[in-house]
């Protein structure tokens, strides 16, 4: 429990996927013998990724955010993100087709 104000209580959980935030409210008024409802359900943290780290649309950089995003892929097991070699990254961005003989496979 963080707060209780005028009827009102706030609480954290930490949970993993597939909990039901919306029951454990209801089930919370059901054990105080009273009824509840969730008035509000913020999500700070999703595997990798933290309210803290987020950003709105406008002030969206895709040089910078992009390139954490692959960094968080990067760090999930069982994934691998082929990278272009330097010397076929303009003509990738051009739009040529993407060639085995592009990538850079990690080792």
């Amino acid at each position: 429990m963080e707060d209780y104000l005028g009827g009102d209580l706030t609480v954290r959980v930490r949970c993993s996927k597939g909990t039901y935030i919306r029951s454990i409210a209801r089930d919370l008024g059901k054990a105080s013998g009273s009824c509840a409802y969730l008035k509000e359900l913020k999500r700070v943290v999703i595997g990798p990724f933290s309210l803290e780290e987020a950003t709105t649309p406008t002030l969206f950089d895709p040089d910078v955010h992009i390139r954490q995003g692959v960094e968080v892929v990067k760090s999930i097991p069982g994934i691998t993100i082929d990278e272009i070699k330097p010397s076929f990254v303009s003509r990738v961005k051009h739009g040529a087709a993407l060639e085995d003989v592009f990538f850079q496979h990690p080792s």
